[in-house]
């Protein structure tokens, strides 16, 4: 992602993300910031819920080849 994009985007103002900048001293390197890595950890657990229930919807078999196609894509495959 552009950095320029990050430095204004609220994500950088509200602290969620650092910009350090990198070895090259043309590149950022974005990371999460260390008191937002906790909210990771609160969210893992509502993510596999919302998983079962989007399983359960659709069926385990249909909502592995969704992962997967949708992987696919995004790895522009």
């Amino acid at each position: 992602m552009e950095r320029t994009s990050l430095v204004r985007a609220p994500l950088q103002a509200s602290v969620w993300v650092v910009a350090e900048r990198s070895d090259n001293s043309r590149a950022f390197d974005v990371t999460l910031s260390p008191s937002r890595l906790g909210k990771v950890a609160d969210a893992i657990p509502l993510w596999t819920e919302a998983q079962a229930a989007f399983e359960g919807e659709v069926g385990r078999d249909r909502a592995i080849r969704f992962r997967d196609e949708t992987s696919e894509l995004n790895l522009g495959g």
